[in-house]
């Protein structure tokens, strides 16, 4: 199967998806990889970590079974976070590793 590329949009059916799940592919300003939920059921992720620059989450929802529902490597840049909810988190999006030109909006954080 091949990797993901710039331009390629995701749709992630409902359903569990445990661990931290790494995000290490790379879309482009015009051309951002897109990962959003398919709207058949709640899309479940423990955690994330995001290592790749130009990358759109939307209509997830995460509930880490620790701290960090978000977390960065390398300061990625170009990254939106969009409609997302994040649940019994203490860091919901933490930026340990830096990031740039990151739009965050329309995210439910309880």
């Amino acid at each position: 199967m091949a990797a993901a590329q710039p331009g390629d949009i995701f749709l992630i059916h409902g359903g569990s998806y445990p661990g931290e799940v790494l995000f290490d592919r790379s879309g482009t300003a015009v051309s951002p990889i897109v990962w959003k939920a398919a709207g058949d059921g709640e899309a479940v992720f423990d955690n994330l970590r995001l290592d790749a620059n130009y990358i759109w989450l939307e209509g997830l929802k995460i509930a880490p079974a620790g701290d960090y529902g978000l977390r960065t490597y390398n300061a990625p840049q170009g990254i939106v976070i969009n409609r997302n909810n994040f649940v019994n988190c203490h860091y919901c999006i933490y930026l340990n590793h830096g990031g740039d030109n990151w739009t965050i909006t329309d995210n439910v954080i309880v």
